[in-house]
């Protein structure tokens, strides 16, 4: 491995940072004092330095250039850095130390996720024991809470009839440790009809919407693993194949619970917010 230190542009090429082409491209001055956070900040430019101590990525992961971000991503996997500090610069700075290069292309996947989603999918916790639910969901958190281990079929028997087959179950595999959908209803308000053609046993991030869905699978593995229950009211910008964009604003419930057999699932149903 060459030790040096770049910038990579939008088109994912390497510039060492003093390069003076770069400067005349972008039409900076060479004496620009803060020439390499600009371009990272306003440019979407990842800067790396491969030191003899490790390896330094540093990227604003709301604007980062997709181009930039795989060429780094690429490099990590051919070199295989030791060490790897990810720098995150922008409104939340952060400082990530890594020990190897799959965690580090992990962490920076996981980060540039989380900050272009955030754009477009907002969500507020709600108590659910102690704010008053949506009364089409009010049943299904009155059986969760009367028994201990509430039997899924329960939850869609009730769901049947009071939100016409509009809900999602899932469950973990545990060897690959992917959340799975397990049943989807009828009545789910997809607009896009070849979601109902997902199947059982399909993974959530293998649907078109990587970031949305990947989003969803992080929320439902917590409540599979933990046992948690949560309620919160979502908006949020899908994409759907057939459709395009479509804006959600909606209430999503999500309980535990168990089959006959004593396998766990998650319970997912919804509602959307009527305007006042």
């Amino acid at each position: 491995m060459s030790y040096g230190d770049w910038l990579l542009d939008d088109q994912g090429r390497f510039w060492r940072t003093g390069s003076q082409q770069l400067r005349q491209d972008l039409w900076i001055s060479p004496s620009h004092p803060n020439y390499n956070e600009m371009v990272i900040r306003n440019l979407g430019f990842v800067r790396l330095r491969a030191l003899p101590s490790g390896t330094v990525i540093t990227l604003r992961p709301e604007v980062v250039s997709d181009a930039a971000l795989a060429a780094a991503c690429y490099w990590l996997g051919d070199f295989k850095p030791s060490r790897v500090v990810v720098e995150r610069t922008g409104r939340h700075p952060q400082t990530k130390i890594l020990m190897t290069a799959n965690a580090a292309i992990d962490h920076i996947s996981n980060l540039t996720v989380r900050s272009r989603l955030s754009r477009r999918l907002t969500e507020r916790p709600l108590c659910i024991r102690h704010d008053k639910p949506p009364a089409e969901l009010a049943m299904l958190i009155e059986k969760w809470s009367s028994s201990e281990d509430v039997i899924v079929d329960q939850l869609v028997e009730i769901s049947n009839a009071q939100l016409k087959s509009r809900h999602l179950i899932t469950k973990l595999d545990q060897s690959t440790g992917d959340v799975l959908f397990d049943t989807i209803g009828a009545g789910l308000e997809v607009p896009d009809n070849a979601f109902f053609s997902s199947g059982p046993d399909s993974p959530l991030n293998q649907q078109a919407d990587t970031e949305y869905w990947a989003w969803a699978e992080e929320n439902h593995r917590n409540a599979l693993i933990h046992g948690q229950a949560g309620i919160s009211r979502i908006t949020a910008e899908i994409f759907w194949p057939e459709t395009g964009w479509v804006k959600r604003d909606y209430i999503r419930l999500l309980l535990p619970c168990v089959t006959f057999g004593g396998e766990r699932r998650l319970f997912s149903a919804n509602c959307a917010v009527k305007a006042a």
